[in-house]
């Protein structure tokens, strides 16, 4: 039995010693001890399959599961070089080279910036406010009071402050304006004040012809407080075909009209004034009508009024109301200065309206 075993011992020593020739043969005697090896050096490879940024620098991992498990060294003997587990599919990386530093970085050429065109200024444009349509319902006027009532209306409606139904307001007070005067002239033909005046001769003049003539009829001295210019012809007719009306200021007031001065009625036709004037002279362009053995003359009347006419004064300041008012419908940029201008003229008006009531009582 004692022989038995030891030779199964001895069996599977000599196969041990078959596949490891290294490992020492257990004796009597001991074997020499091999020398030390130097660990083994790694080689720095880059796999393919792996990020660019990952470097093989320590030792290998253990196999996976599946893979063959590394030899053992036997006891005393030399231990197994230690392979590469990497792919042989691999590339040598090319080491890097260390970044510079800033100080050896050449310095940065400044160029200058470009500075940019200023833009064309811009022309500012007014933006037109859309015109909306202004309702006012009015009658024309039957009485003194009804036409001052009316005057009130007109300034309030252009003292509104509505741009949008600005030219609206502007053209319903013009047509308020001319129902007013449309009045006051009737009202001013049925109280007619001549009965009040007193005519001064301003001056006479032959009217040379054929043709149109002009004369100028000079007051000597100037005459004050002149309300009226009337007109009387001896020896024949005489068509008027303007009159200008010069103060002492030098100041003119024209008259464009066309009438006939007969011999038999004079001081039928008449130019007014709105206001008592200072007269200077009168030119007058005028004509003979009719021919006669004689040459037909012309006298020229200044007259002044005992009364004040206030309604022509009021008729003067619509007139002027209603000027201004289409002047500001056309919005220019003096639209706002039109606007004061017909409300100032409108508040006159209605004064003298006020005076001519008090005075007809």
């Amino acid at each position: 039995m004692k022989r038995r075993q030891q030779a199964r011992f001895l069996s599977s020593l000599w196969a041990l010693a078959l596949f490891c020739p290294t490992a020492p043969v257990l004796s009597g005697a001991a074997s020499p001890q091999s020398p030390i090896q130097p660990p083994p050096t790694v080689t720095v490879l880059r796999a393919t399959t792996a990020p660019v940024s990952r470097v093989v620098d320590a030792p290998p991992p253990g196999p996976k599961a599946g893979g063959a498990l590394p030899q053992r060294p036997m006891m005393g003997g030399a231990p197994p070089a230690i392979q590469s587990p990497v792919s042989p599919a691999t590339v040598e990386r090319t080491p890097t080279p260390p970044a510079k530093s800033i100080r050896d970085l050449p310095a940065p050429t400044l160029s200058p910036i470009p500075t940019p065109a200023p833009p064309p200024a811009a022309t500012p444009t007014a933006t037109p406010i859309p015109q909306q349509p202004f309702r006012f319902v009015y009658t024309p006027p039957l009485s003194v009071e009804e036409a001052a009532a009316l005057i009130r209306a007109a300034l309030d409606i252009l003292s509104m402050k509505d741009p949008a139904t600005l030219i609206a307001r502007c053209q319903k007070a013009c047509e308020i304006m001319d129902a007013v005067s449309a009045y006051l002239n009737v009202l001013d033909r049925r109280h007619s004040s001549l009965a009040s005046y007193q005519w001064h001769l301003v001056d006479s003049e032959k009217v040379d012809g054929p043709g149109v003539d002009r004369d100028i009829f000079l007051a000597r001295p100037v005459i004050h407080n002149v309300s009226a210019i009337s007109f009387a012809a001896s020896f024949g007719d005489v068509l008027i075909h303007s009159v200008e009306v010069q103060d002492a200021s030098g100041q003119t007031t024209t008259f464009t009209l066309k009438r006939l001065v007969e011999e038999k009625y004079p001081h039928e036709q008449i130019c007014y004034l709105f206001f008592p004037t200072a007269v200077r002279s009168v030119a007058i362009q005028y004509e003979a009508k009719t021919q006669t053995t004689r040459t037909p003359r012309l006298a020229v009347f200044a007259g002044i009024a005992l009364e004040e006419e206030y309604l022509k004064q009021a008729l003067w300041y619509l007139r002027y109301a209603r000027r201004e008012a289409s002047q500001a419908a056309r919005l220019t940029p003096n639209t706002d200065a039109h606007l004061q201008a017909a409300c100032q003229n409108l508040r006159l008006a209605a004064q003298r309206l006020i005076r001519f009531r008090i005075q007809s009582r």
